[in-house]
């Protein structure tokens, strides 16, 4: 990610070298875009009340064109946090 925005900053001198560091910046973009979109699903369905399905999509469609990096943030900390777990209580324990 930070090769990804230095090099439109700062462009490199080979081209190929260039190009592949566009395509990397690319495909973890979208990779955690995808993590992003699953994060937002899973906080959606933690909620107590139970979101309509038309609200749910606009938000995700509106996290990824609009706020894009807002969702590459939620999509990184889902993957570096547990969250999943954290969140839903999965394999946890309760006393009774």
């Amino acid at each position: 990610m930070v090769l990804y925005g230095y090099y439109n900053a700062k462009p490199f001198g080979s081209e190929i070298m260039q190009m592949s560091i566009q395509a990397m910046g690319f495909a973890s973009m979208i990779y955690l875009i995808g993590f992003g979109v699953i994060a937002i699903s899973v906080l959606m369905a933690a909620r107590p009340t139970k979101p309509n399905p038309f609200f749910m999509w606009l938000l995700i469609l509106l996290m990824i064109f609009v706020l894009g990096i807002v969702t590459v943030m939620l999509g990184f900390l889902y993957i570096t946090t547990n969250w999943h777990e954290k969140v839903l209580n999965v394999g946890e324990k309760k006393d009774v």
